[in-house]
C-alpha cells in the first residue's frame, strides 16, 4: 500500500509497523468481502490496511470526528485508490446530537469528547451518532475495531442492537475502571474474550487490547 507522509505524524505509519499486533489481528479477522467498521479511525492507516484485507467486495467505514484527521484518512484512501471506503466525520457515542470534542491540534489521536484538560487542546461541536442508528442504513459489519481515547463504553452504550447481532470486536481499553465496565456488557451478552493472538482469555480487564466474539470457536 501507498502511504502519504506527514511530518506531524509518527514514522511507523509510513514504515508500516505501527501497531504490527493490532495489524496481524485485522489479518487474522477480516476476509475478502468483509464490512469493517474502524471506529475512531484517526488518519487512516487501519482503515487503508482493513480495506486491502477485505478488498473491492467489501466495504469499510472510517469514523472519524476529527476535521484535520479525516482529511488525511481520505487522502491515504484516495491516493491507494480505495472507492469501497468512506470516511464518516462524526464521532460514534451512546447519543445521537451534537457534543463538545478536545484535542491538541496535529495530534488528533488523543481527542476525547467534553471539555479541554489542558491549555494547549481547541474545542470544536462535533456531531454524534449511535452505532445502532448508523448500521440501521448501512450494512452489518462483521468486525468493528474501537480505539476512542476513553469512550469505549459510551459507544458500546450505542450499539446494543449491533452486539445482540454479534459482530466481532477490537477494543483498545484506556482504564481498568471502563474495562469492567466494557467486559460486563459484552459478558452478559454473550461475548468470549481472547488476546489480539486469538489465545482465550478468563481475565479480560487485564488486558489493555481485546478481541470480543460471540461464540467463538477456538482450537
Amino acid at each position: 500500500m501507498t502511504w502519504r507522509r506527514y511530518h506531524r505524524f509518527i514514522n511507523a505509519y509510513w514504515l508500516g509497523s505501527y501497531e504490527l499486533e493490532v495489524q496481524l489481528t485485522l489479518q487474522r479477522l477480516l476476509r475478502p468481502g468483509d464490512v469493517f467498521y474502524d471506529v475512531g479511525a484517526n488518519v487512516g492507516f487501519f482503515t487503508v490496511l482493513g480495506a486491502r484485507l477485505v478488498g473491492p467486495r467489501g466495504r469499510v467505514f472510517a469514523f472519524e470526528p476529527v476535521p484535520d484527521s479525516a482529511g488525511v484518512a481520505r487522502d491515504q484512501i484516495a491516493l491507494n485508490g480505495l472507492s469501497w471506503c468512506e470516511v464518516v466525520p462524526l464521532a460514534v457515542s451512546a447519543h445521537s446530537g451534537q457534543r463538545t470534542l478536545s484535542y491538541v491540534p496535529g495530534k488528533g489521536a488523543i481527542a476525547h469528547l467534553g471539555s479541554k484538560r489542558v491549555g494547549s487542546e481547541l474545542e470544536i461541536s462535533v456531531e454524534t451518532m449511535t452505532l445502532d442508528s448508523f448500521v440501521a442504513d448501512h450494512t452489518f459489519p462483521a468486525l468493528v475495531k474501537v480505539d476512542v481515547e476513553g469512550a469505549e463504553l459510551e459507544v458500546l452504550q450505542g450499539a446494543a442492537a449491533t452486539i445482540k447481532r454479534g459482530t466481532c470486536l477490537i477494543l483498545e481499553l484506556h482504564s481498568t475502571a471502563v474495562a469492567g465496565e466494557v467486559v460486563g456488557i459484552l459478558g452478559e451478552a454473550g461475548y468470549a474474550f481472547e488476546s489480539l493472538e486469538g489465545t482465550p482469555t478468563t481475565r479480560p480487564t487485564e488486558h489493555t487490547r481485546l478481541v470480543a466474539r460471540l461464540n467463538p470457536t477456538w482450537p
